[in-house]
């Protein structure tokens, strides 16, 4: 899969980084184009330098365009004929598309959205003219996927691995970076890893049992779980369970492979 995220001053650092970042961790080939030669700067001061310009890419070229928000950004996507342009050639040849915060609006402009569920930044929302807007964190209609704002970007950024490459991947992917998915009531994350040790509120608490062994927490025993190498080769399969105010509430561990 080959991804383009278009990037224009006034761009969300959040969001940018974070789809960029997940995604590259998940092995995606990830190029960025800026609407200009040069760096670009984002809303709140932050510079980058894009891979290439937009002038220099083909719909042809790519599976996925994901588009960033922020403020004026997203407002200076949508006024950019090659964006629309980008957007429309790459849904008409049955590709992702995606986009977060306000860039859900530069879709709407471009005539893609007639009829298909999505979310834009609420307080915007009357900008999805034609499209069944959706109160949701992260929303997936077909190959469209929409996303709310800096705060749903890492949501949104592994639904894409989790949609572009597998929810394998996906599951890697958050539990390398500890990332906490909200969801209604309890949060399950299950990932396949390499476990050393759980830190308890009581102390240090080292995991060594035999193939199959299982091991469980309840949340009067945990204050947080850290988790790294014990010893190569020793793959593991855990649960984390939340509660709705976000905090631990058990962990089940069960190895896979023996140490």
């Amino acid at each position: 899969m080959k991804v383009i995220v278009p990037v224009v001053d006034g761009f969300d650092e959040i969001e940018f980084s974070t789809i960029v970042d997940i995604l590259r961790r998940a092995g995606v080939d990830v190029s960025t184009a800026g609407l200009k030669d040069g760096p670009i700067e984002g809303a709140r001061g932050v510079k980058i330098m894009p891979d290439t310009t937009m002038d220099k890419i083909s719909a042809g070229d790519f599976d996925v365009v994901v588009l960033p928000g922020g403020y004026p950004g997203f407002e200076n996507l949508g006024q950019d004929e090659r964006v629309g342009n980008l957007v429309r050639e790459m849904d008409k040849a049955n590709k992702y598309v995606a986009a977060i915060c306000g860039a859900p609006s530069v879709l709407s402009k471009a005539g893609i959205l007639k009829g298909r569920k999505a979310t834009i930044y609420p307080a915007v929302k009357e900008m999805l003219t034609d499209a069944q807007y959706v109160d949701e964190r992260v929303v997936v209609d077909g190959k469209l996927i929409t996303s709310q704002g800096p705060g749903t970007a890492m949501e949104f950024s592994m639904k894409l691995v989790e949609v572009l490459v597998g929810k394998e991947k996906m599951e890697e992917v958050n539990s390398e970076v500890l990332a906490s998915l909200p969801s209604a009531g309890k949060q399950h994350i299950m990932a396949k890893g390499v476990i050393r040790r759980l830190i308890a509120d009581r102390g240090f608490g080292f995991i060594q049992r035999a193939e199959g062994a299982d091991v469980f927490f309840h949340r009067s025993e945990l204050q947080s779980v850290q988790f790294s190498m014990l010893r190569e080769g020793q793959e593991v399969e855990f649960e984390i369970s939340k509660g709705r105010d976000g905090r631990l509430e058990a962990v089940r561990v069960r190895l896979t492979k023996a140490p």
